[in-house]
């Protein structure tokens, strides 16, 4: 057994004792993985001349993990949220911007062809639609009908 290994049997209560703090007992699997892998890099980075013990970096190690782990899956939700209120035809105008920033932040655009990923990138960035009609020599009327059929098309795949 390696030194990881000894040590993952011996403080593997910590992470479990997180899925606890967590209440996620539906994702105790997935988290048990995260967990380990958390605990694999406290052990990698544990310093002993820091003042706190070592199941204490550890479970702070894993909590960390968790935490971080959490806020990628809620802007995951986020985007299908967005998602689902742009479905709702009265709320598009209200909540296109804030999704577009949204779905390039979390590089959802690859899936779209260059020509929308263009169109996207420069409409976040503030151009209006005859600027960037003008700029990727497209019609005016075309922008507003990508973007629409762009988010429609994420809608799609994330479902």
């Amino acid at each position: 057994m390696s030194l990881y290994e000894d040590k993952l049997y011996q403080y593997e209560y910590l992470i479990y004792r997180a899925i606890d703090r967590f209440s996620m007992q539906e994702y105790k699997t997935e988290l048990r993985e995260i967990g380990k892998v958390a605990l694999l890099v406290a052990h990698e980075t544990f310093n002993n001349n820091i003042s706190m013990s070592f199941p204490v970096y550890a479970y702070k190690t894993i909590i960390n993990r968790f935490r971080s782990e959490l806020k990628t899956i809620c802007q995951y939700l986020n985007i299908n949220l967005g998602l689902e209120l742009y479905q709702n035809h009265q709320l598009e105008a209200l909540i296109e911007n804030e999704l577009l920033q949204r779905i390039e932040e979390l590089n959802l655009l690859d899936i779209l062809n260059p020509l929308d990923q263009m169109i996207i990138k420069y409409h976040n960035r503030g151009y209006d639609e005859t600027h960037i009609a003008k700029c990727l020599s497209i019609e005016t009327n075309d922008i507003k009908q990508r973007i629409k059929n762009s988010i429609n098309s994420i809608y799609q795949y994330l479902k």
